[in-house]
């Protein structure tokens, strides 16, 4: 049988039904299938923010309470308790007062490891055979706490001893994203949106596809709030991937692709997307030159819009781009062609950034820069 990684974001986990919903999408879009999943999951819409709020402010812990206990009301008395527990747990570290950065990432990993015990009961509860691996066990990271690097090399070493082992003998590995331990066995996470960096790096060790699924249908060509003719980009490579995460598309982990290129593994696919069978924006290894969308990240004063795309023509583009600019009173900052990176980049005062990207916009959809 052939394995995936599916990665849940948390858009998709916000009460028990859409748990249920979830868990039953996975059984007919997969395990019907004929696929063995590991499923990355993510802590339940909105819980991060809340902790986030717990490690900075000392406030939210009620929300979190709130949130897990209303899920899991109806859910087994064992899997009550084990949230239960998981809940005394975080209060405990939520009162030790001046937190240093690994209490941080400790309290801010039991939003992962919650939803992995509520998704995993609820696939155990619908006929799946399933095994609960907690990424403490399996994914190995080093540096910041609060924004680690996955440590490849540790990683798949236990990654690659484990899961093949269990899927031998089961439908279903479910495991925490953006959670990890160090080499001294401390808890650490990958930063925000640190599931879809966890998914692509297990698909890629394991040298299978991955699915990040989200509540929005894939890789857009700007940003829907502030452009109305968006579209969906079908295709990316592997470089134009790396660039789009790190200039913030989707809000995807800045590293998500990095892994792809890291390892050098050249036949996985990866399909981001919505549940509902809308995997809608493919990354392989190559595909045909063209500028594919427009992304942006910001500062305190000043914004970097990015077009990016493996265009043939990009001084033509990066002239256009600056006339363009000129034309509406737009002043930049800097222009940078990187010759060895699908990215155009060009700074703009932070306030003009929304009319920026508009005009960058325009230049990617207008083509003839193949």
């Amino acid at each position: 049988m052939k394995t995936v990684v599916v990665k849940i974001g948390g858009s998709l986990l916000g009460s028990i039904e859409e748990y249920f919903n979830v868990a039953k999408r996975l059984e007919k879009e997969f395990i019907r299938k004929g696929f063995k999943l590991v499923v990355v999951v993510s802590a339940a819409k909105g819980v991060t923010d809340s902790l986030v709020k717990v490690v900075e402010v000392g406030k939210g812990l009620e929300e979190v309470h709130e949130k897990y206990l209303e899920i899991a009301s109806n859910l087994s008395s064992t899997i009550k308790y084990r949230v239960a527990v998981k809940l005394a747990e975080l209060d405990e570290k939520a009162r030790l007062g001046n937190l240093n950065s690994y209490v941080k990432a400790r309290i801010l990993a039991y939003g992962e490891e919650i939803s992995r015990i509520i998704l995993g009961s609820i696939l155990d509860y619908i006929g799946l055979r399933v095994v609960e691996v907690s990424a403490l066990d399996i994914v190995k990271a080093r540096g910041n706490p609060l924004n680690a690097r996955i440590d490849y090399s540790s990683t798949s070493r236990l990654v690659n001893t484990a899961i093949p082992k269990i899927l031998g003998e089961v439908d279903v590995v479910v495991v925490e994203g953006f959670i990890a331990s160090n080499s001294d066995g401390q808890v650490v996470v990958l930063g925000r949106g640190g599931s879809d960096y966890t998914a692509t790096t297990l698909a890629s060790l394991l040298g299978v596809d991955a699915y990040l699924l989200s509540n929005v249908p894939g890789i857009l060509s700007g940003n829907p709030e502030h452009i109305g003719s968006v579209r969906k980009v079908p295709v990316l490579d592997y470089d134009e991937a790396v660039e789009a995460a790190i200039h913030g598309a989707k809000k995807l982990h800045p590293r998500t692709f990095e892994p792809l290129k890291h390892l050098d593994n050249h036949g996985i696919r990866v399909y981001v997307g919505g549940l509902n069978n809308s995997y809608t924006t493919v990354v392989p290894w190559t595909t045909s030159p063209s500028l594919k969308l427009t992304a942006s990240r910001s500062n305190r004063n000043s914004s970097i819009v990015a077009l990016i795309g493996k265009c043939n023509n990009r001084l033509r583009v990066a002239k256009k781009l600056v006339e363009e600019l000129a034309e509406n009173n737009i002043e930049y900052i800097g222009l940078h062609v990187p010759p060895n990176r699908p990215v155009i980049r060009v700074v703009v005062p932070r306030r003009q950034v929304v009319e920026a990207t508009r005009i960058a916009h325009e230049i990617v959809v207008g083509g003839g820069y193949d």
